[in-house]
C-alpha cells in the first residue's frame, strides 16, 4: 500500500484544528500512520519523548524576536523545516524562523527577516529523523513528512498561543504564521494582530 501524503497532510491539519498539543501530536499521528500504512516503527515514533521542548522553543522565540525583531513590512513569519548536515556528514531535521514581505513566501523567498540566530535545535525533530531512516526498511520520508510537519506545526502553534501580540513586534498590522518544508508543503497556523494570535480553526 502506497503512503497517502494527501491524507497525512489532512490528518495534520485536523490535529491542529483540534488543538492537539505537542505532547500528544506524535501519538495521534502515529496512530493514523499505523491505521493507513501498518509498520512496526509507528509505535516507536509514538513514544518519542517531548519533555520540556515546547516551553524551551517558546522562550527561544520570545528572546529572538525581542532581540532581533522583524520590520513592519514582514507579513509572514515562516518556520521552515530543513535537513542540516554536520561536519561529520550526519543528516538531521531542523527548524528555523524567517520572514517575508510578501503573502507568498514560496514566490518571494523568506530572506526579508533573516537573522543569525534563526535556527532552533530540536531534539524531537532530530529523533524523528534518525528513527525514520535508521534502517533500510524504516518509515523514511513517510514519517519525516507527517510527523515532522505535524510536530513542528503544533510546536509553533503552542508558542504562538503563549506569545500572542509579540509575534507582530516591529509594528506589523497583521502577520501570518506558517510552517513548512523548504521547497515543500506548508500549513497556515494562524495570524497575529494587535488583538493577539488567531489560529486557523478548521481544517481545509
Amino acid at each position: 500500500m502506497a503512503f497517502d501524503y494527501v491524507a497525512s497532510y489532512d490528518a495534520v491539519e485536523a490535529q491542529l484544528a483540534m488543538n492537539t498539543p505537542p505532547s500528544r501530536i506524535l501519538h495521534e499521528l502515529s496512530a493514523f500512520g499505523q491505521e493507513n500504512e501498518p509498520h512496526e516503527d509507528w509505535q516507536k515514533m509514538s513514544g518519542i519523548p517531548i519533555n520540556a521542548e515546547p516551553d524551551a522553543f517558546t522562550e527561544w522565540l520570545q528572546q529572538l524576536l525581542t532581540r532581533e525583531h522583524p520590520t513592519a513590512e514582514v507579513v509572514v513569519l515562516w518556520f521552515g523545516l530543513f535537513n542540516p548536515v554536520d561536519d561529520a556528514g550526519r543528516v538531521s531535521m531542523g527548524l528555523y524562523v524567517a520572514g517575508s514581505n510578501s503573502e507568498d513566501p514560496y514566490e518571494s523567498g523568506v530572506e526579508d527577516y533573516w537573522v543569525e540566530g534563526r535556527y532552533f535545535t530540536s531534539q524531537v525533530l532530530d529523533t524523528i529523523y534518525q528513527a525514520a531512516y535508521e534502517s533500510e526498511n524504516g518509515l523514511g520520508n513517510n514519517a519525516e513528512y507527517m510527523l515532522g510537519l505535524g510536530y513542528a506545526s503544533s510546536l509553533v502553534k503552542y508558542a504562538s498561543q503563549r506569545l500572542g501580540v509579540l509575534l507582530a513586534i516591529g509594528g506589523a498590522e497583521s502577520r501570518k504564521i506558517v510552517v513548512g518544508f523548504d521547497n515543500g508543503d506548508s500549513i497556515d497556523i494562524g495570524s497575529v494582530t494587535s488583538e493577539g494570535f488567531q489560529p486557523v480553526k478548521t481544517a481545509k
